[in-house]
């Protein structure tokens, strides 16, 4: 795989510089050890496992969590208190855009 995958000269010592006990070749980032052909991809804008694609196969919607709970009803008083609506889950390395319907 070494030379015909990554056209790496397997005469040639490969470097392990993030200490992820996979060589550059193997590598798709070898300066972070999180990535890696054998790592679970997670919702961070990176492609994790390797595979040319970034953040695939996730359910997003179980990674956010919100408050208040979206399946409850709230009674507020509009004209008096404030409805602090909270998001969270959504790593920094993503872009989100995030849309609030109040009402029906």
């Amino acid at each position: 795989a070494e030379l015909l995958v990554k056209m790496s000269d397997p005469l040639v010592f490969d470097y392990d510089r993030d200490m992820d006990g996979f060589y550059e070749f193997e590598d798709c980032n070898d300066l972070l050890g999180s990535t890696n052909s054998e790592a679970a991809e997670v919702w961070n804008g990176i492609d994790d496992d390797c595979d040319g694609s970034i953040d695939e196969g996730l359910d997003r919607l179980s990674l956010i969590a919100t408050g208040p709970d979206p399946s409850e009803t709230l009674v507020w008083d509009s004209a008096n208190e404030s409805l602090m609506i909270s998001i969270s889950g959504i790593s920094e390395n993503v872009d989100s855009r995030i849309t609030w319907a109040l009402g029906n």
